[in-house]
């Protein structure tokens, strides 16, 4: 069985609204490659985990195993409690996404659950 791939919990919103933008072009290189492989084997297993993962390993604000604001890990601690997860679960990305569509975006929680993301506009301004 293939290791499960570390994945901050935010990400599965992240990689939900994600239409080619990112913070520069090796983060979106890189956000491109790995949203094209979960969508493509949505029962890949991550492992939830609040720190930098392997969308983090290109971006220009990590710093260390973390990163640059503690605004990351606000959100990740806000989708484990919302959507009744918890850090270091192994799930398949698809359970992920599926928790993330039932308890944030359906339930109308986007705004509570992100509030301060500054990619907040452009996920709030798509039908989820």
């Amino acid at each position: 069985m293939a290791e499960p791939w570390p994945l901050r919990p935010h990400h599965g919103l992240c990689l939900h609204f994600f239409a080619g933008k990112g913070y520069d072009a090796a983060f979106t290189r890189n956000m491109v490659h790995v949203h094209a492989s979960l969508k493509g084997d949505p029962s890949q297993l991550v492992r939830l985990h609040c720190g930098a993962d392997l969308l983090c390993a290109a971006c220009p604000e990590r710093a260390g195993t973390g990163c640059s604001s503690p605004k990351p890990g606000l959100y990740d601690r806000r989708v484990l409690a919302v959507c009744g997860l918890r850090e270091g679960e192994v799930i398949p990305f698809l359970e992920l996404s599926e928790a993330v569509k039932r308890h944030i975006l359906t339930a109308g929680k986007l705004e509570t659950v992100c509030a301060g993301c500054q990619w907040l506009p452009i996920c709030a301004g798509q039908n989820g």
